[in-house]
This record gives C-alpha cells, structure tokens and sequence, in this order.
C-alpha cells in the first residue's frame, strides 16, 4: 500500500504529488489506469500544501498506521519497575509479534486468586518514534 499526500497550489498553478516512496512536482495529476489494485494507494488531498507540509503530513499518517497496527496489550505478573513511556521487548515465540513496544499504560491489580498481575497496553516503535535516553529495556523471561 502506498500512501500519497496530494495538493493543489492555487498560487503557483501547480499540483503535488509526495508518496511515502518519493515525491515529485507534477504539473498535473497522473490518472489511474483501469487494471489497478483500488487498495495500492490511500490518498490524502490537502489544499495548498507545500512540499515539506506534504512529506510531513504522509509521515504521520503512517505512524499513526504503524503504532494502529501494532497494538498489544499483556497481562503478566506484576512488578513495580515498569511505568509507560519504558520500552518494553516481547519475546512471545511468534516472530510477528516480538519485539520492542512502547508502554502506553499499566493496570496493576492485586488478589487473592490471581496474586499480583498487571495488564499492559503498549504500541509498536516505529522508526520515527520518539524515545528518550531515560527509556529502559527490560529483559525478557
């Protein structure tokens, strides 16, 4: 899927065209043809963007995609160290769903049946995700 930021500049007469692949000025819009996968690209149509607020623009979009698509939320036994913004590393056996994820928020819970748990509720880092240099890797196991 490629996702395509689109603009018309009304001042200059001129369209813009940046995918998340590459950008390009066009003088026109590139018409699809009729064999074309309708799902291969996700326009997004903005007026009088410039070059940089189209790359920016197509660059949220797909974190916001990526940290969608990526979601878990653990369950696992409690402990005090672990707070959101931490980064956690899931090493479940399941090759698509390891690896490292942004805590988004903790629920601890204690009781007599089930001891002390949290549930955990965390996205996946993407490329551009901010992280500090306080953020903490724990071990798995």
């Amino acid at each position: 899927m490629a996702l395509t930021a689109k603009s018309w500049n009304s001042w200059l007469s001129q369209a813009l065209t940046y995918s998340d692949d590459q950008s390009a000025d066009q003088s026109a819009f590139a018409l699809p043809t009729l064999n074309a996968d309708p799902a291969a690209e996700v326009a997004l149509v903005r007026p009088n963007l410039t070059s940089q607020d189209a790359e920016r623009l197509v660059n949220q979009r797909l974190d916001a995609l990526n940290e969608q698509s990526m979601t878990v939320q653990i369950v696992m036994p409690g402990e005090m160290s672990l707070m959101p913004g931490d980064i956690l590393f899931v090493n479940s056996g399941n090759s698509i769903a390891d690896g490292n994820y942004i805590v988004r928020s903790i629920r601890r819970q204690f009781s007599t049946t089930a001891g002390f748990i949290q549930y955990i509720q965390g996205s996946a880092m993407t490329a551009n995700s901010s992280v500090s240099l306080g953020d903490r890797i724990l071990p798995s196991g």
